[in-house]
């Protein structure tokens, strides 16, 4: 007998068939679901986007305690998992990096693809980041050109310390906001890596005051809720006006560093460019770049150029300076701990004599101030949100591809499992280990691991230690007139970077 011509035993087989796919199917996604890493139940509609609160890294690092070290969330219709743990980030680093590879974009930086898509930072896993990361290894932070920059750093720091000097002469005991100054010293650094640009500017200059308060409003704007994030089939409206802000200020950011693009670009057509010592700076290298005729573009693009300038300006500045900033401040509230590096500084560098590069590998306790500092003051929060590329699994729990993973850096650093009495400022935890921030011990992340690790490492190590050192050396430094030291407010502000929430003012006083 026939159904609409086919026999009725291949419909009944038909029909048996597509059940048991349907069930299948639905098993399946159940048997996912139950699999999902632990996490508060949160919200309808929000999902835990309130569990968040206002400060994040140590809300997470709380859930921590009780979900362990892979949490779910849901923000919004935003899938999440947040890795917590040393554990589960060697696990994410070390096994499932490139799955982890590609990155979650927030909203207010979508509204121009060359802004994401041409970035180092932003851009996902694939030829054109793995191209700009190849040509940061070695045309810009690699030993060759770190060498040849030695000088130059010094220079730098040289000119930190007189502007620093001449305040003091000018306004003795007037109390200076210690981050614009290093911000300044850190931005002809990077005019000089990168535009072979000596003298760019000053901590009294409009170009760095410009650039300084634009990269903290940019900061403080990403780093807000935003509804677009949670709900992205409402970012078309940007119901907050975050993304309208971001591209008003993002412009006005631009146009700094555009400007030196362009001049660059008509003295090469003028033909009245010549590199110094007949050796091309990291601008020229990305002019005069071609690709490989594979998955490489031919040429970058004037915006892509343009794109990666913003982001180095920001990103070697803010890491730098803020981290000076941290350390000095600790080093103000413990005193003894602010002799003994001094003791040290004076011991191997001598009285009257210049502190140099050479000097900080005999400078244990130097670098052990500068290693507690980035455990407990990270540059950042969390890495940038990354996204799962397919379906994985982690740790026995199941991961589903597009998911957004955040990396708490802060709480992996504070992590009561790892570190003893883990909120207490305390170098000598480092004297005489192995412990580095290059990404190999998951316990002290500060910046990130594995493929995605933060490019200007090498530099930002070199500068840190040679900035904090040189001015430990050259000024005497107290708080302002009537604070206590041991009543330093050390809360932090979270914006896409971790800076003090209060600025912190110092009081320098010249050694001679």
């Amino acid at each position: 007998m026939t159904v609409l011509g086919l026999p009725r035993t291949y419909i009944t087989f038909g029909t048996i068939a597509g059940v048991l796919i349907v069930f299948l199917v639905f098993f399946r996604s159940i048997l996912f679901k139950s699999r999902l890493p632990p996490g508060p139940q949160g919200f309808p509609l929000i999902g835990n986007v309130l569990d968040l609160g206002f400060k994040p890294h140590e809300k997470l690092s709380l859930l921590k305690l009780r979900y362990g070290p892979l949490i779910w969330l849901r923000l919004g219709s935003i899938n999440t998992v947040v890795i917590s743990s040393a554990r589960a980030a060697s696990e994410m680093f070390k096994h499932h990096d490139t799955s982890f590879c590609d990155r979650h974009v927030i909203s207010t930086l979508m509204h121009d693809d060359s802004l994401h898509k041409g970035s180092i930072g932003l851009s996902d896993y694939g030829p054109y980041w793995k191209m700009i990361r190849r040509l940061c290894a070695t045309e810009l932070f690699c030993k060759r050109r770190l060498e040849n920059g030695m000088a130059m750093r010094r220079l730098c720091v040289d000119q930190l310390i007189g502007w620093i000097s001449d305040e003091a002469k000018s306004n003795p005991g007037t109390a200076i906001e210690i981050t614009r100054f290093a911000f300044a010293a850190n931005f002809n650094l990077t005019g000089n890596l990168v535009l072979s640009k000596e003298d760019l500017a000053d901590p009294k200059s409009a170009v760095v005051n410009n650039f300084f308060n634009l990269t903290s409003e940019i900061m403080e704007i990403i780093a807000k809720p935003n509804i677009s994030d949670y709900f992205p089939f409402l970012s078309w409206l940007d119901l907050q006006g975050l993304r309208k802000k971001t591209i008003k200020l993002s412009k006005m950011l631009a146009a700094i560093t555009n400007g030196f693009v362009e001049e660059r670009l008509q003295m090469r057509m003028s033909n009245c460019y010549h590199p110094a010592n007949n050796c091309p700076d990291f601008l020229d290298v990305l002019i005069q770049f071609e690709g490989n005729g594979k998955d490489e573009p031919a040429k970058l693009s004037v915006k892509q150029i343009q794109t990666l300038m913003v982001e180095f300006f920001m990103a070697a500045n803010e890491a730098i300076s803020i981290t000076v900033e941290w350390a000095l401040s600790e080093l103000l509230r413990n005193p003894e701990m602010m002799i003994t590096l001094k003791s040290e500084i004076t011991e191997v560098v001598g009285r009257g004599e210049k502190f140099v590069e050479e000097h900080i590998q005999q400078l244990p306790y130097l670098n052990a101030i500068i290693k507690e500092t980035l455990r407990i003051h990270p540059p950042g929060a969390f890495t940038i949100p990354r996204k799962v590329r397919n379906d994985m699994e982690v740790m026995g729990y199941s991961i589903p591809k597009g998911t957004m993973v955040l990396v708490n850096i802060w709480g992996i650093g504070r992590d009561p499992d790892h570190w003893d009495d883990p909120n207490t400022f305390r170098p000598e935890r480092f004297m005489g280990t192995e412990i580095d921030y290059r990404g190999r011990h998951f316990e002290y992340i500060p910046f990130g691991a594995g493929r995605r690790i933060c490019p200007g490492l090498p530099l930002a190590q070199q500068m840190v230690q040679l900035m904090l050192g040189s001015l430990l050396q050259a000024f005497e430094w107290k708080l302002e007139e009537g604070l206590d030291p041991e009543k330093l407010d050390m809360s932090d502000k979270v914006r896409f970077s971790l800076r003090r929430a209060i600025p912190l003012k110092v009081v320098a006083t010249p050694i001679n």
